[in-house]
């Protein structure tokens, strides 16, 4: 029997992206995007541990507007860099069947920051 071949996704099918786009689209003169705000969030929800996390991501220091990722009942978290990633993917990783994960997130090209989640969504911040 095959298994399921688990792909990276599009940041554009994720919901919020269309007033992030022009964020993205952006080129960073440091050569990596940096974390303007890392957040780690547990908390008790209907009777059950949750832990979400938030990362601001901007492609300068001096960005006056940054890309908010919101990631859901966030699990297996391993941390490496907490200032910089190099390259954000979202892999889609439904089919392993695994309770309350859909996602998996890594730093495909660092390794800086990998773990599971349910959810995802971007929004746009401003300073």
């Amino acid at each position: 029997m095959t298994e399921p071949v688990e792909q990276d996704i599009e940041f554009s099918s994720l919901p919020g992206f269309n007033a992030v786009e022009h964020i993205l689209k952006r080129r960073s003169s440091a050569g990596c995007t940096i974390v303007r705000q890392f957040i780690i969030r547990n908390q008790i929800v209907e009777g059950s541990f949750r832990c979400d996390l938030i990362l601001d991501f901007a492609h300068e220091y001096d960005d006056t507007e940054a890309v908010r990722f919101e990631f859901e009942e966030v699990h297996g978290l391993k941390i490496e860099e907490t200032h910089q990633v190099s390259g954000l993917a979202i892999k889609d990783v439904n089919s392993r069947g695994w309770d309350r994960t859909r996602y998996e997130i890594y730093d495909y090209e660092g390794d800086a920051i990998r773990f599971y989640c349910r959810t995802v969504r971007l929004s746009r911040i401003t300073e």
